[in-house]
């Protein structure tokens, strides 16, 4: 039993020491391969076709060898007189070998001419290795294009078609760009036009109905313990002071709360002395809790919101009978 348990042992410090050393040599041949400035080649071209007919859609695979740090990105071809590229190309990784890489890089020619065609070259870009990227250079073999009499019919159409050659395709890029613009300004004008309509809806509630909504939800804000008790008082006189400003047109952003109270004392004043005399003691004690920290808990202010919410009622229904009286 000893001695079964050594040669496990033994088998997996070999086991090791063979992953080990594999890792080391590999890491070593990356790092050369990343460093090491390397030419990518052409092993092979796979081209079948010696006769085709007029736009015949030919395809060309390349095999190309590149180190492990180069990878084909893009393939261009440069057209002859009566072809035209048809498609992008297809880049397929292949077999992987030590240092190096295959890839098969697939590109479509169309012609829209009978006639000889010469090699076509084609330029494969390949990014990676120390300097970034690196180019090698194909040829599509050379072929033939017979003009067939069904073809009589059709090159009408394949030569509109060539007049959206690869660069043609480039400049009809500002049609998908204005289209992207004229998108975009219609998304912020349909958002202007929401958020206006929304404002609109809030201006038109009434704010005798806004102020007791912010008083309902200042108190549920309070209840959750998000907010202390002095600056829900403050608050509050936020809100009445609010209120008050824009039903009687009041400047009360710019008025301190003597001037306020002074202002709410016209003759035309809709509050009767009760209410007044509320306004002037809740003010007085909103700002010795604001400005001398005097102490308050939630019993003061939930007195302090129930007068406020009885105030901006009685106001609103005083100015409601006023209106329907003048």
């Amino acid at each position: 039993m000893k001695r079964f348990v050594q040669v496990i042992i033994i088998i997996f410090l070999v086991l090791f020491a063979i992953t080990a050393i594999g890792a080391g040599v590999f890491l070593v041949k990356w790092n050369q391969c990343t460093n090491t400035k390397s030419v990518p080649e052409i092993t092979g071209t796979l081209f079948k076709t010696k006769e085709a007919g007029i736009g015949e859609k030919i395809p060309c695979t390349f095999l190309v060898k590149t180190s492990w740090s180069l990878m084909p990105v893009n393939a261009n071809i440069t057209p002859k007189e009566g072809l035209q590229e048809f498609r992008e190309a297809e880049i397929k990784p292949g077999k992987w070998m030590w240092g190096t890489r295959l890839w098969n890089v697939t590109v479509w020619v169309q012609p829209y001419r009978d006639g000889d065609y010469p090699a076509t070259p084609v330029s494969i870009l390949c990014e990676g290795g120390p300097d970034g990227r690196a180019v090698v250079k194909a040829k599509i073999p050379g072929f033939k294009v017979k003009l067939a009499e069904s073809d009589l019919n059709e090159k009408l159409d394949i030569e509109q078609q060539v007049s959206l050659s690869p660069e043609e395709k480039k400049n009809r890029r500002w049609i998908w760009y204005l289209c992207g613009a004229a998108v975009f300004v219609l998304g912020i004008l349909i958002w202007l036009f929401i958020r206006a309509k929304i404002r609109g809806q809030k201006s038109q509630m009434p704010p005798w109905v806004t102020a007791l909504n912010a008083i309902s939800d200042l108190r549920a804000t309070l209840s959750g313990k998000e907010i202390s008790t002095e600056n829900a008082v403050t608050k509050l006189t936020y809100i009445i002071r609010d209120y008050l400003a824009e039903r009687f047109s009041l400047r009360a952003e710019r008025q301190t709360t003597p001037e306020f109270l002074e202002s709410m004392r016209s003759a035309n004043s809709p509050l009767d002395v009760e209410q007044r005399q509320f306004l002037r003691e809740f003010l007085t004690s909103a700002d010795m809790v604001k400005f001398a920290r005097m102490d308050t808990d939630e019993k003061m202010f939930e007195g302090a919101a129930e007068r406020a919410e009885s105030l901006i009622r009685t106001t609103s229904q005083t100015i409601e009978m006023k209106e329907e009286k003048s």
